[in-house]
């Protein structure tokens, strides 16, 4: 393409015609500003402004109301956790002092079943929520309160079993025990008392006993002298017996009887089960043996007679004797003992203990500070009934 400078530019220019315009500058403006009249006009945005503002509106309640709702689920979760820990502090486990680790309801650990709970701090464990089968003298207060002797179904032991008889005579229940001995449910007999009777106090306010002449052989004799022990229990310390004509009984293996003593003997105490649900604590004597061979003989089953040691073989114990209480310390101790099993061996070792002469029992080393109705930090009393029903 030629270059041209302004030289040639204005030669050019100058050989160009001459051009007239008889237009005036009216018209011309005439004619540009019907142009831009006749132009279309653009849509009008006005509602974009509102729009925005309904948008901000909308989003600034949306987060308002976010912030409201984690507000109120905090204030929720806060007052849930308030509410359980004012369960925590005032339920019953609390006002009794132990402390346990919280668990999901649907959850059920072994020593929940078992009624363990345990504190942290002092590494106690205590068992509660246990079945005694025996009164202490607590328990008996404005109670009259009686124990019948029985032989279990074999006539291999005797049964005893107390029963309340509050505004009855205790004297005249002798001869109602129909009435309080459940025998066929218990596992227990009570034709013994089928030839005994009740007739009254002698002279020196004892009781005489009307016993028949019909008894043979050596289990029926002696039941029917652990029969008539329901009268020591009532405290007396001996019964007058007779035959029907008022004369003296004639037993074949121990002679003519006109007293029976209630001499105190050493017994082991054992759980005997004839039934199912239906526990009984026997008695067995045990004659001139020391009190540690009657604790070894706690741990003694005999399964032929429904009959179960209460302490179990595993746990060795050592005793020692400290005037009126017995002092009993676990040296070997293994963690499978279940909560019944353990109230069954305290309550074991408390009737046996009493039994010799005892009046308390000491527990040392046992794992735990309470089971039961027993606190094992201070010595306990012996109880002073059984097999209450």
């Amino acid at each position: 393409m030629k270059k041209h400078d302004d030289k040639s530019i204005e030669q050019l220019l100058s050989e160009m015609p001459n051009v007239h315009d008889d237009k005036s500058f009216d018209e011309y403006y005439k004619n540009i500003s019907k142009q831009i009249n006749n132009q279309p006009k653009a849509k009008q945005r006005g509602w974009i402004l509102p729009a925005l503002a309904s948008a901000a509106a909308l989003f600034l309640m949306v987060i308002v109301g976010m912030q409201l709702v984690n507000t109120n689920d905090t204030a929720d979760q806060a007052n849930s956790m308030e509410t359980a820990e004012l369960r925590k502090e005032f339920s019953p486990e609390s006002e009794e002092g132990s402390a346990g680790i919280a668990m999901d309801e649907n959850e059920t650990s072994d020593e929940a079943k078992a009624g363990i709970t345990s504190s942290e701090e002092s590494g106690i464990v205590q068992l509660r929520d246990l079945s005694s089968m025996v009164l202490t003298q607590e328990e008996t207060e404005g109670k009259e309160l009686s124990t019948f002797i029985v032989p279990d179904q074999q006539a291999m032991y005797s049964v005893p079993i107390t029963v309340n008889i509050s505004n009855k005579d205790p004297y005249e229940v002798f001869n109602e025990y129909s009435s309080y001995i459940q025998s066929e449910q218990w596992g227990v007999s009570t034709a013994i008392f089928n030839k005994m009777k009740y007739i009254g106090m002698n002279k020196q306010e004892e009781p005489i006993v009307q016993i028949s002449e019909d008894i043979q052989g050596s289990s029926m004799e002696r039941a029917v002298i652990e029969g008539l022990r329901y009268f020591e229990s009532l405290g007396h310390e001996k019964v007058q017996i007779q035959d029907s004509e008022g004369n003296a009984v004639e037993l074949p293996h121990i002679g003519d009887l006109t007293y029976i003593e209630f001499n105190q003997s050493p017994k082991v105490y054992k759980l005997y089960e004839a039934n199912e649900n239906q526990k009984f604590w026997i008695e067995k004597k045990m004659n001139n043996q020391s009190i540690d061979e009657a604790i070894e003989e706690l741990k003694v089953n005999e399964k032929d007679f429904n009959v179960t040691a209460p302490v179990p073989d595993y746990i060795n114990l050592d005793l020692e004797e400290d005037t009126s209480t017995l002092v009993i310390t676990m040296t070997k101790q293994q963690h499978d003992s279940s909560s019944e099993e353990m109230i069954f061996l305290i309550e074991g070792i408390l009737l046996t203990a009493k039994s010799y002469g005892f009046e308390k029992v000491e527990f040392n080393n046992f794992g735990v500070s309470e089971i039961g109705k027993y606190d094992l930090t201070q010595p306990i009393n012996v109880p002073v009934y059984i097999n209450p029903k």
